[in-house]
């Protein structure tokens, strides 16, 4: 069967005013990106999508009070580049 749609609830209690609109764009972008028909649509969601995760790893309340959200955002991309170099991010489903 069939899904129409996907709704995913976020608790926004500890959030600030650009974390939620962070939130609401990066779901947006994804939809954009995973609906799009065009290359265009493809790579300009893509890139969307990973500045918001980018900003929103920044932007967490324990990294921005231990300074440690630049250093996640750096992990982060360098377990990405591990992935994608040896196509592990094709194997999602357990």
């Amino acid at each position: 069967m069939k899904k129409e749609k996907l709704v995913l609830e976020i608790s926004t209690n500890s959030l600030s005013p650009a974390q939620i609109r962070a939130l609401k764009s990066l779901n947006l972008a994804l939809e954009q990106m995973q609906n799009g028909k065009s290359e265009s649509e493809l790579f300009e969601g893509a890139s969307e999508a990973f500045r918001l995760l980018a900003f929103l790893t920044t932007e967490t309340r324990f990294g921005k009070e231990n300074k440690l959200g630049q250093q996640a955002l750096e992990y982060g991309l360098d377990n990405l580049n591990d992935l994608v170099l040896n196509s592990a991010f094709l194997h999602l489903d357990n």
